[in-house]
């Protein structure tokens, strides 16, 4: 039988310890419109994610959260919120100010982005998708019998997507408006021609 919760984040804690040890609970960090885990029904973005297969690497996972930190401090990726361990790899969460659906194509500019930046680290293109679900901390991993926990927590960092696109996209706001006014004169130029 599959329960499906829609909450809040206040009241999230609440379904945490209801489901707490349990097997196979699974979370999406976005939220949704209706219960049916699809893109489309996305209401609004709230977190980056990356989930890492790192037991394919041979590492253990404090060799690999430790190159997670310094590939944040050489800026080739934001410092993360949050780091899981879910029982046989690595969630890695990147909380970002709410943003509608309308910003689905930067969300997703931003995902592809993390995802080959961490994939050495055997990072999941599958799991790239703004609908995707990953397992929820507290909870049991069935598969390794594991507990899936929090290994770090910076609840204090929250990113805006659109100041994530300038950095790490080379995204500017100036570059794009001067763009679409060489377009605009192109197509005015054309016209005239005609």
């Amino acid at each position: 039988e599959i329960k499906i919760y829609n909450t809040q984040n206040k009241e999230l804690r609440e379904v945490i310890e209801i489901v707490e040890n349990e097997a196979d609970v699974f979370v999406t960090p976005n939220t949704m419109y209706r219960k049916q885990r699809r893109v489309s029904n996305i209401r609004q973005f709230r977190a980056l994610f990356q989930d890492l297969d790192i037991h394919k690497l041979g590492y253990n996972k404090e060799e690999v959260v430790w190159s997670i930190y310094i590939m944040a401090y050489e800026n080739k990726i934001p410092m993360p919120t949050m780091i899981v361990d879910s029982g046989r790899g690595l969630h890695i969460y990147w909380k970002i100010k709410n943003a509608p659906y309308g910003a689905l194509n930067t969300w997703q500019e931003l995902q592809d982005y993390l995802y080959y930046q961490l994939k050495h680290l055997q990072a999941d293109r599958n799991a790239t998708d703004g609908a995707r679900v990953l397992r929820l901390p507290n909870t049991l991993n069935s598969r390794e019998n594991a507990l899936c926990k929090v290994l770090v927590l910076n609840d204090d960092i929250e990113y805006s997507m659109y100041d994530l696109r300038e950095t790490y996209l080379n995204y500017s706001v100036s570059k794009q408006l001067q763009f679409q006014e060489t377009k605009t004169v192109k197509k005015k130029t054309k016209a005239i021609n005609n």
